[in-house]
């Protein structure tokens, strides 16, 4: 775990702008020089037909190679259909995307990434790890 009296806050945020069409591809927020630990989006409003966010199942290849039969890429990503004022948070390592936006009006939605100090005196922090990674339903937070 982490050491108490962390500075814990954000260490880079932005807002992504959907024009009906548009979407943003699958990726993550983890590595590099940032170390981010944690990402949200802030669901400020959500106009109908706006797209939903979907989260990659991590072992999503492991479960592809395997004999499991009733495995398709379908199942490979899990929808959230997100709320006006939900605050989403998940594991930065987590790869993700959000699907088309449908709706007529440009749509912004606030992002943020959230670093973790290993030492309360690092403001750098540490890598992204898979440590403690559990049960998959269990990654992802609302507020």
């Amino acid at each position: 775990g982490y050491r108490s009296g962390a500075n814990v806050g954000p260490a880079s945020s932005w807002a992504n702008l959907h024009r009906r069409g548009e979407r943003t591809g699958l990726h993550n927020h983890c590595g590099g020089a940032h170390a981010h630990h944690i990402s949200t989006v802030y669901y400020l409003d959500k106009p109908q037909g706006s797209s939903n966010l979907e989260f990659e199942d991590p072992l999503h290849l492991v479960r592809s190679l395997s004999p499991y039969h009733h495995y398709n890429d379908h199942s490979a990503y899990e929808e959230y259909p997100a709320e006006q004022f939900d605050f989403v948070l998940f594991p930065s390592w987590l790869r993700h995307r959000t699907q088309k936006h449908k709706g007529v009006d440009n749509w912004f939605k606030p992002v943020y990434n959230i670093r973790v100090p290993d030492n309360p005196s690092d403001s750098r922090g540490q890598s992204c790890s898979l440590k403690g990674l559990g049960d998959f339903s269990n990654l992802i937070f609302i507020l």
